[in-house]
């Protein structure tokens, strides 16, 4: 269903598919507990908690991280360090 869903926003969009492929990176401590995931859609990488609560967000084009909140957190992919 959800892939559908999908398929026909792309093509009311004229956006391809390519563009919106998803990646997950799941970030784990030295226990193996799982501690968040690193998602790679498009052109943006969306950093979330073990809950999935959205932590922060790279721009990959611009080299910037942001927080939660839009604000600026650095230069370089930092989202690892808003995970804990």
């Amino acid at each position: 269903m959800k892939y559908w869903l999908l398929l026909l926003i792309l093509i009311g969009t004229n956006i391809s598919a390519e563009e919106h492929k998803m990646s997950q990176q799941i970030l784990r401590d030295r226990n193996g507990v799982r501690i968040g995931i690193i998602e790679s859609i498009g052109h943006e990488m969306i950093g979330r908690d073990k809950n999935g609560v959205r932590v922060g967000v790279y721009n990959p084009k611009l080299d910037v991280t942001y927080d939660k909140n839009g604000v600026r957190v650095g230069s370089g992919n930092l989202l690892s360090s808003l995970i804990y």
